[in-house]
C-alpha cells in the first residue's frame, strides 16, 4: 500500500483553497490501494474530513517544521511505500504507477516538474547542489526511511531537510531517479506566509546543512559550477511504459 502524507503548515485560505485541490487530484489520480494522512497544527476546517473521509488528520498543538511534520505523519503510515507531498501539487493520472515500481527497488523516485521547464535542477537552499530534487513530491520505501531515520529535525521552517535527505541516501547508494511523470508544482504560498518569507530559516538550515556535511573543521564543500556539477539523477526506462500498457 502506498502511504501520503502531506503537511499543512499554516491554516490560510489560500493554501486551503489549493489543499482541497492536490486532495481531489489524489482521489482521481491514484492507483492502487492507497492512504492520505495530512499533518496539521491546531485546528483544521471540518470541511476536509466531510468532503474527504479517506483522509486521515494527525493533529499537533504548535505549528511544526516541515521535517517535524513528515516524520509524525509516517509514524501514523499504515504502507510499505512512502511518498512526501507537497500540498500545492497537481498529480496525472496514473502517476504512482512507474514512481511505485522504481521505489520497491531500492531508489528514491521523483517526477519531473511541468512549471520548472527542466527534470529537476531546481534553485534551492544551494543553487548548484546536485542532490536538490522536486521535493514536493517523492517516493521511497518504508525500509529505506527507516534505514535513514527520517527527516533531520535541526532543520527548522522549510529549506535543507530535502537536500539533507537526499545526500544522506545518496552516501548509502540510494539512486535519485526521476521517472517520465510530469506533475504540476504551483509553490511558494506557504513559504510566502511563514515568518520572515523563509529568508532567516533559509540561512539557517544552510548553515545547518554545512557544519553537517562538510568531512573536517574548516573545510569548504566542494560544490560544483553550474555547467560542471555532476550527474547523480538515473532515468528510468520501462519497455513498456504505462501509457503504452493502458491505451
Amino acid at each position: 500500500m502506498l502511504s501520503i502524507v502531506m503537511p499543512i503548515l499554516i491554516v490560510h485560505p489560500v493554501i486551503e483553497r489549493m489543499t482541497l485541490e492536490t486532495i481531489d487530484s489524489v482521489y482521481k489520480t491514484t492507483l492502487g490501494e492507497w492512504e492520505l494522512i495530512l499533518v496539521v497544527h491546531g485546528e483544521t476546517p471540518l470541511h476536509f474530513k466531510c468532503f474527504y473521509p479517506r483522509v486521515q488528520m494527525v493533529y499537533n498543538k504548535e505549528r511544526m517544521a516541515i521535517s517535524e511534520a513528515y516524520n509524525l505523519g509516517f509514524k501514523q503510515a499504515k504502507g510499505d511505500i512512502f511518498c512526501c507531498l507537497h500540498n500545492d501539487v497537481m498529480l496525472p493520472f496514473g502517476w504512482n504507477y512507474l514512481m511505485d515500481q522504481v521505489a520497491r527497488e531500492g531508489n528514491i523516485s521523483f517526477p519531473m516538474l511541468k512549471e520548472e521547464k527542466e527534470f529537476c535542477r531546481l534553485r534551492g537552499i544551494i543553487p548548484t547542489e546536485p542532490w536538490q530534487t522536486p521535493a514536493c513530491c517523492f517516493m521511497f520505501s518504508r525500509d529505506l526511511w527507516d534505514r535513514l531515520g527520517g527527516y533531520d529535525e535541526q532543520f527548522k521552517e522549510m529549506h535543507g531537510e530535502d537536500i539533507d535527505l537526499f545526500k544522506r541516501a545518496e552516501d548509502m547508494g540510494v539512486k535519485l531517479v526521476r521517472c517520465d511523470v510530469e506533475v504540476y508544482h504551483r509553490r511558494g504560498a506557504t513559504r510566502a506566509l511563514v515568518s520572515d518569507g523563509g529568508g532567516k530559516a533559509f540561512i539557517d538550515n544552510w548553515n545547518k546543512y554545512y557544519f553537517k556535511h562538510r568531512k573536517q573543521p574548516g573545510e569548504v564543500l566542494n560544490l560544483p559550477r553550474v555547467n560542471e556539477r555532476p550527474e547523480v539523477f538515473h532515468n528510468y526506462k520501462k519497455e513498456v511504459s504505462f501509457d503504452e500498457r493502458h491505451s
